[in-house]
Order: structure tokens, then sequence, then C-alpha cells
């Protein structure tokens, strides 16, 4: 079928008109709905010369641009989309220059009716209060790694699993130590004395009995913590982060439910915080270092001796108990969280990480969230028993949440296509410096330098900022969602 408008075309020539040599030709042009000014997305348009095809697709309002070299004097253009008829035009090249040029589809159905517009939403504008306490900003050292903190362990996927393979690879290797993780088949080896990890790395790669080797690196909480706060009062007004997530209107629908369970990878929890005992799962909690329940967090002590559990300010974003006077609210009202230790100072490992997804796995959660990750770049990451253990948590349907990176880098896990990758935002609506943005599915209120979050924290409050802190409210509106 032939056009149905006229067409206008810019082309950019260089050389000799209609001689043997290349001409540059760029194409401008846009794609309407017949005898309308709607614009047609997602059209593929096509220009074939001799044997030679490109193409592109319309894009939402109706553009699109191609460019290819030519010394013909004439191409054939295409326009193909499913709801409308095949358009077919001969160009013919010549001089001029002018405005795009302008096509007008014929729908395959007259009968349907085409309406357009457009949808936006209005962000909140945020009251910001003034915080009723004050506290100086410090660089939690205690989390940080420098490319002087050589890791000292590898971990390995052998052809076979046992404890007899995990004694021979650790004696032929000369291995430090090794430790078994039985329930994902991985056997971390520590390197010995006076040889470089790479080097380490690198032996047991060429091993007959290893089919994967990789650094067993450091997963660390993304988040920079500051000072806590000692409230005698409720901390709601303070809780910008909720009023930027529209979750006031949200609870108007849906609180929450007990049925939903949330598996936190973290820190170790306060288990006796008065926010946090009645959607705490501690029969079902793990710690995956002593394999037992107990995941109460000691605290990590700081300059100031005062300790903080990045585990519980993550749990307290989620779930803390709302509309009891006391302390935050959460994102949901109810839920069960089982809290799954595999973070301690000062941070975990892939294997960690690996095993505590498994327990996550078997105890059948609808939701993983991991406010933590990977600073370092896998021999192969699709071959980790970390992507391993996300692919089965994946395929048993349940949603993983993880934080971007605080580094503006995207880091793993929520590099993984499988997990729901979270930035954070500003009480502005902006992106926050420091997290990772290419590559991230969502943001969400993960704070600034002089606004945090606040949540609760051990034996108190306290108030945080990072990715750590802007994954636990997507989790904690996942799970309003599953309660519906």
């Amino acid at each position: 079928m032939k056009k149905t408008a006229l067409i206008i075309l810019v082309i950019l020539l260089t050389g000799c008109l209609f001689g043997t040599q290349n001409k540059n030709i760029h194409i401008q042009g846009i794609i309407y709905h017949k005898d309308t000014d709607i614009c047609i997305y997602n059209a593929k348009v096509e220009v074939k010369i001799g044997s030679r095809n490109y193409s592109v697709t319309s894009d939402i309002n109706g553009q699109f641009t191609l460019s290819f070299q030519t010394a013909k004097r004439s191409f054939e253009i295409s326009i193909e989309h499913p709801d409308y008829q095949l358009l077919k035009d001969t160009i013919i090249i010549s001089t001029k220059t002018s405005n795009p040029l302008k096509y007008n589809l014929i729908p395959k159905d007259n009968d349907k009716t085409i309406v357009t517009g457009r949808i936006d939403y209005a962000l909140p504008e945020i009251e910001v209060r003034s915080p009723t306490f004050s506290a100086a900003n410090f660089v939690d050292k205690d989390y940080s790694i420098t490319q002087n903190d050589e890791i000292t362990e590898i971990i390995i996927q052998p052809f076979t699993y046992s404890e007899n393979t995990a004694s021979r690879l650790a004696e032929e290797l000369q291995a430090d130590y090794y430790r078994l993780y039985p329930d994902i088949g991985v056997i971390v080896l520590g390197k010995p004395v006076g040889t470089h990890t790479d080097d380490f790395l690198y032996k047991a790669q060429a091993h007959p009995l290893v089919y994967q080797a990789d650094i067993n690196y450091p997963v660390i909480p993304l988040s920079t913590p500051l000072a806590p706060i000692r409230p005698n009062d409720e901390y709601y007004d303070e809780q910008w982060s909720l009023k930027a997530m529209y979750l006031p209107q949200a609870w108007q629908v849906e609180k929450g439910s007990s049925c939903v369970r949330i598996a936190v990878l973290d820190t170790g929890v306060d288990a006796d915080h008065e926010d946090l005992r009645q959607i705490l799962n501690l029969e079902d909690a793990y710690n995956v270092f002593t394999d037992d329940n107990n995941v109460q967090d000691p605290g990590q002590t700081r300059s100031t001796d005062i300790p903080i559990s990045h585990g519980t300010h993550v749990i307290g974003i989620i779930g803390a108990q709302t509309n009891n006077k006391t302390g935050i609210a959460g994102v949901t009202w109810q839920t069960d969280i089982i809290p799954i230790l595999v973070l301690k100072q000062p941070g975990g490992t892939i294997a960690d990480v690996a095993a505590g997804i498994n327990k996550a796995v078997e105890l059948g959660v609808d939701i993983i969230n991991l406010s933590l990750g990977i600073p370092g770049e896998f021999a192969d990451p699709y071959k980790s028993p970390l992507y391993t253990a996300l692919q089965s948590a994946y395929n048993q349907g349940i949603i993983i949440v993880a934080a971007a990176g605080n580094t503006g880098e995207l880091l793993y896990p929520a590099k993984y296509p499988e997990v729901i990758a979270v930035g954070a935002t500003t009480y502005e609506h902006t992106v926050a410096w420091y997290s990772a943005s290419d590559g991230v599915r969502l943001f969400a209120p993960g704070g600034h330098d002089d606004l945090q979050i606040i949540s609760t924290d051990l034996n108190t409050y306290s108030t945080s900022k990072g990715t750590s802190m802007a994954a636990p409210h997507v989790t904690g509106l996942i799970s309003l969602i599953k309660s519906k």
C-alpha cells in the first residue's frame, strides 16, 4: 500500500549526487493514526537497499530516525504495526532539505475507537520537619572495603561434593583451612600465608576436581549509619519517606497480613525491640554461622560506644509495629518477618548469603530482602553459587529485592536479572548522590545527608541513609500488594 499522507524527507548528502560514491542519508519522521494527530508508538520502520536492511521502531511520540549510506538514487521504506495495514513507499533522493517526513497509517479494524492521552502522577510536596535531635555524620569504617584489605578466601564448586573432596583440595592446594557448606554444595578455602589470593584462585581453578572457583567476596550492608537517638515519643512525623510513597493513602486500602512471609538476610536483629516483637518470626529464624535460630544482634560498637544493628534498622522500615504510640510506623502494619543472619562484623561472604537464600527457599517465604552488596568482580557471575541460589528462589516464585549500591555502580546481587534492584531517592524526589542508577529497576526513599531514614535500632532508634534503606521500603510495599 502506498503512503496516505505527504512525505517530506530530510537528507544529508556528502560527495557527488548520483555518482558511485556513497552518500550519508539521515531520515527523520513521525507516524500518525489516519486523519488524526494521534502518534503511533512501536511501529517498525524498515529501509531496504539491495540485500541490506536498516530498521528502527517509533518512540512514544511516534518519531523515528534512521541513518545509513548508499550510492543509489532511491530506496524502499516500509512501516509495520500489528494494528495497522502495511505501508510501503519508494523514496527518491534529492538535494532538498526540509521538515521530517510524516506518515498516516490505516487501522486494520475501523470499528475500534482510538483514545489517546497522557497520565502523569503527582509527587507530594514533603513537609520537612526539623529533627528533634542532633547527630554528627560519621563514616561507617567497620563496613568499608579498601584496596588494601586483601580477601583471604575462595569459594569452590567441586564436580563431586564431599568432605573427602574438601580435605583433598585443602591438602593439595595447601589451604590454611576449609569450611563446608553442604546445603549449597560448596567449599570455602582459606589461602595459605604468603600466597596472594589471585594466585591461590588460579591454582584452584586449574585443579581437576574443581568445576568452578571464585573469590569469596565480602558482602556488606549498603548503608551509612548515623549516631542513634533516644526517643521518648512517636517519630511518625519524622518519617517523610512514608508520605513520599503515598503510604497514608495506601493504608486506607490495605494494611498488610501476617500471611505474607518476608526473609530479611542481614545482620542479626534486636529480638526484644518493643516495636518489632509482634512481627518477628524467631522460630523460623536462622543463623548461617551457628546453624540455629539465634539471630540476636550484639551490635557493632563504634568510637562513640553506641551499638548499631543494620538488620534491626532494615526490618523496622518494613514492618515496625504501627499505631502503637511508640517509635515509628512500618511500611506494612502486619507481616511475618523471618530474620536470617548472613552478615556479622565486618560482614559475610557469598557462601553465607547463598546459604541464607537456600534457607529462605526451604522456609517457603514470599519475599527476600537483601540490603547488601558485593564490592568485587566475579570470574563468571552466572556460575556463582549465589546465582544458583537466587535462581532457585526465583523459580519458586519468591520476589527478590536488593539494594542497588552506594557507589554509583550497580552491584551484585541487585545486578542479576531475577532481582529487583532498588536505588535511593531523597525527600526532594531526586536520585541520591550515592545511589546506583543505571540498571536500577525501582527507586525508593533512601535518605540524604541532611534527612536520613529513621528506623528501629538496638534498644533504640536511629537514622541512616543508603540503598539499604530504600530496598526495605519496596519490600514492605510488595508485602502490602501481596496482602491485597
